[in-house]
């Protein structure tokens, strides 16, 4: 009977230590699994991020690009502008010239004495 017993309280020995390997096993497992997810997560995530970067910096070079343009346009009006009043200019002064060598001019002034 002893003997018994004392088998009985090596077997439960035994198996507590056969449970006790397998709950560290599957806690391991447990614990792989997470590390192998958070690592993925943090992959994923570093990922994410140079993604919205580079879309934020193709954004501002978009917009950059438009203010270029924009600058660029109205420089090209403004230069329109420029030379379209040296041009009406230059044809007033070569008319008030013209009128007043040809004579037009002259009776034009002698009309307004």
């Amino acid at each position: 009977w002893v003997a018994k017993v004392h088998n009985a309280q090596h077997e439960s020995k035994v198996l507590d230590s056969v449970r006790r390997r397998m709950l560290n096993l599957s806690i391991a497992k447990a614990f792989e699994s997470w590390r192998e997810n958070a690592g993925e997560q943090g992959r994923v995530r570093k990922l994410c991020h140079r993604i919205m970067w580079r879309m934020q910096n193709q954004a501002a070079a978009s917009a950059f690009e438009r203010w270029v343009e924009a600058l660029a346009e109205h420089a090209e009006v403004r230069m329109k502008v420029i030379s379209q009043l040296r041009n009406d200019t230059l044809g007033d002064a070569f008319r008030v010239w013209w009128e007043q060598t040809t004579g037009e001019g002259r009776e034009l002034l002698r009309a307004s004495s």
